[in-house]
Order: structure tokens, then C-alpha cells, then sequence
């Protein structure tokens, strides 16, 4: 059993960031490329933790796993981002993104663990577990915009996001892609639109916890 709670407690996370930018346009493409470096106090992250809980009908004492957003520390996060945009023509329009990143994440979780004693009572431990982290990933986009004929508008989005871990948990990669089409209608006084999200049924998160 796995049971999401939320904390009043929490305190707002500031971010002091920092980049440096180059712009460049070449006849139809225009680049752009950074490099980035942000430092967070208080970052909100998702912990889980075991606890023994006396539920069901019978009053029975089982393993549940409690996950919630606590404030660590600090984290810092520094990366490189690439964009690019490509219109050879009114009726095309392309762009894209990449963005490579590192991630040290700072930070104790300090929570009371339930546990069973030789008796079969529930007992309680304050325990001390270190959240500290390094995690590398990255994430790309992609955009296209397409006239077709009859005025039809088609667009194109594609996103995948890299692999990611934190001190608990692991998330799988993900990849995901969306169609949409629209017409203008009335002389442009209202239009028409059909959307298709995660056309190849992908967007699936998949993440291993451990404890």
C-alpha cells in the first residue's frame, strides 16, 4: 500500500540563476546556445518512508509506504541548452531543443520510523537518513508546423526526458509524441482543432524506490 500526504509545513524554494547566452542568426536558422547555473535553498522533493499501520477490519498491523514533499537543503544545478529554429518558408516552420544538466542535491530527512518490537507493538525510532545526490540527464524538443492544403494547420511535438535519480528512487526514460491539426474559420473569426496526446501510448513513468 502506498499512501501520498501533503505538508502544510513546507517553505518556499528561492533560486538564485545565472546564464550566459550567444544568439546567432544564419539566413533562416537561428541558434541559440547558454550555459546556466542556479543555486536553490529549502528545493521541494518527494521522499518515501516504511511505516507499520494498524488497518482493515480486523485491526491488523501492515507495511505501508508513505510518500511526500519535504524541503532539503540545497541543490545546485548546472547545464548546457541548444535551440534551434529553421523556417525556409511561410508554410514551414521547425524548432528544437537540447539541454544536458547535472544536478547535487544536499539534504537530511529526519522522520519518525514505526516498527514492530518482539511483542507486537508498534514502536517509534527518530531516524536520520542522508538525501544527498548527483544525478546527470537531459531532455530534448521538437516542433514542426506544417501547411497543408486547404488551410489546414498540422503540428508536430515531440519530447523525450533522460533517465533520472535521486537518493531513493530511479525514473526510467520517457518519450512521448503529439499531433494536432486546426483550420481557421469565418476569415479567422473562429477556428477548428483536433489534438492527439501521446500518440504511440509512451508517456509512461516508470520508477524503482528504494528505501
Amino acid at each position: 500500500n502506498v499512501i501520498f500526504k501533503g505538508n502544510a509545513g513546507l517553505t518556499p524554494t528561492f533560486t538564485n540563476s545565472f546564464d550566459v547566452g550567444f544568439l546567432q542568426k544564419l539566413g533562416k536558422f537561428t541558434v541559440n546556445s547558454s550555459i546556466y547555473y542556479q543555486h536553490s535553498t529549502d528545493v521541494i522533493s518527494r521522499v518515501s518512508r516504511d511505516e507499520i499501520r494498524t488497518i482493515g477490519p480486523n485491526g491488523e498491523n501492515e507495511v505501508v509506504t508513505i510518500r511526500e514533499p519535504i524541503n532539503l537543503a540545497a541543490e545546485d544545478r548546472y547545464g548546457f541548452e541548444f535551440t534551434a529554429n529553421f523556417n525556409p518558408s511561410r508554410k514551414l516552420r521547425f524548432s528544437g531543443s537540447f539541454n544536458l544538466f547535472q544536478t547535487e542535491t544536499d539534504g537530511d530527512y529526519i522522520y519518525e520510523r514505526y516498527s514492530l518490537d518482539n511483542q507486537g507493538n508498534i514502536v517509534t525510532n527518530l531516524e536520520t537518513q542522508s538525501l544527498d545526490n548527483s544525478n546527470g540527464s537531459w531532455f530534448a524538443r521538437f516542433n514542426s508546423m506544417v501547411s497543408l492544403p486547404g488551410k489546414i494547420q498540422w503540428q508536430t511535438r515531440l519530447f523525450y526526458r533522460g533517465a533520472n535519480k535521486t537518493a531513493q528512487s530511479e525514473t526510467k526514460g520517457i518519450f512521448s509524441v503529439n499531433l494536432a491539426f486546426s483550420r481557421d474559420l469565418f476569415k479567422e473569426k473562429a477556428s477548428v482543432s483536433i489534438n492527439f496526446s501521446d500518440v504511440f501510448n509512451s508517456r509512461i513513468w516508470k520508477r524503482n524506490t528504494t528505501i
